[in-house]
């Protein structure tokens, strides 16, 4: 029981939680560490650039994909990139591009070292965000509903939150006292996020777009304590482990003691999840700036010529396995050796394969993207 943190509110313990402490303190002191080793990792702003606009297109259509809404993910990214239109547009697009806008909603957020105070008008300004100019009945954009609701997940798992307006202001107004409190604010790192996501997810405090709220504000108290990219990247993690997300909720909804175990270690897994996939995006962007900067070095030096640097160039862009009949037909090889002979190719090649730039696999090459520096 020692180990344990437990709180409960005055309003009949609705915002009561109950969970074990020292295992999420050790694992938030492991994941601020491993993150903050990652910012420190120099990266050209380039990569910056193209990261940022792949992360903004997954959030975009993985929330659409929590929601049942499957636009190809090529679709989404060509909506989310177009500028204004005077053309109407379908709920889909709609609801993409008011994404993107809860994205840059959240960007504009002020990031300090001093803890976010989440706010009702925040929190209806964001809504709002996401919702207009959707035409579903039941929103009412930055507004909280006024009509009653059960809520179903695709397993079939039901439950009731507040009935009425008249429960869910004054939940409201104790979930923002609450969340901005001093004990809530102590939480070990992730703690506050997800019990803020956990939480309007039990209030379901709007019409529509309840978990979209519970995601992005979470991301919000995530992005606005310095923490970039992680934020935006859970959401896939939410859809490509959607039943254990939905179970989650269910199971901590439904336990007599209020306990949020399964629940946050749902959350701290996801973390982890995208710490490891962006940890692996990192390092093989800076394998890539060292190996080119190995094959600059072996062409300044003289080691291979000019063709043979321009071919493993395009080979390490391209990637694949080719033979050399397939380097003399196919774009863009075949520029190179358009006025060549076989031998100076098959020469070009062992040459490459000697400094084990490339791999010869039977009658195939391919480039070897492991090389140890």
């Amino acid at each position: 029981m020692d180990n344990y943190n437990k709180y409960h509110s005055q309003t009949e313990g609705f915002l009561g939680f109950y969970y074990p402490l020292k295992p999420f303190e050790e694992l938030a002191r492991k994941y601020l560490l491993e993150y903050s080793l990652l910012a420190e990792l120099p990266l050209l702003p380039k990569f910056k650039r193209d990261f940022e606009a792949e992360l903004v297109t997954d959030l975009v259509y993985f929330n659409l994909a929590l929601s049942s809404n499957l636009t190809p993910r090529d679709q989404v990214e060509q909506i989310i990139s177009s500028g204004p239109t005077s053309s109407l547009l379908i709920p889909s697009e709609i609801a993409a591009r008011n994404l993107k806008a809860g994205y840059q909603f959240i960007l504009d957020l002020q990031v300090s070292e001093a803890p976010y105070e989440l706010t009702e008008i925040i929190i209806k300004m964001l809504h709002y965000s996401l919702t207009k100019d959707l035409d579903i009945k039941a929103s009412n954009p930055g507004k909280y509903r006024e009509h009653y609701i059960k809520v179903e997940d695709h397993q079939g798992n039901v439950f009731i939150p507040p009935k009425s307006i008249n429960e869910i202001r004054p939940l409201m107004v104790d979930y923002i006292q609450w969340i901005n409190s001093p004990m809530i604010v102590g939480q070990p790192f992730l703690v506050r996020p997800a019990l803020a996501h956990y939480f309007l997810g039990l209030i379901h405090p709007f019409g529509d777009a309840n978990g979209r709220m519970g995601r992005f504000i979470e991301a919000a108290l995530l992005h606005t304590k310095g923490i970039k990219y992680l934020p935006f990247m859970l959401s896939e993690y939410y859809y490509q482990h959607i039943d254990d997300y939905y179970l989650a909720f269910s199971q901590s909804i439904n336990d007599k003691d209020k306990e949020v175990t399964g629940f946050l270690e749902f959350i701290f897994g996801g973390f982890e999840w995208c710490l490891e996939r962006l940890k692996g995006l990192i390092y093989d962007y800076l394998h890539q700036q060292l190996l080119t900067s190995y094959f600059d070095s072996l062409f300044k030096s003289r080691v291979i010529n000019q063709r043979q640097y321009d071919l493993v160039m395009l080979w390490y862009q391209n990637r694949g396995s080719f033979s050399p009949e397939q380097i003399i037909l196919v774009s863009p090889f075949n520029l190179l050796y358009r006025r060549m002979s076989k031998r100076t190719l098959h020469r070009d090649l062992k040459t490459l394969v000697d400094l084990n730039l490339l791999l010869c696999e039977g009658s195939k090459y391919r480039i070897n993207a492991d090389l140890k520096l």
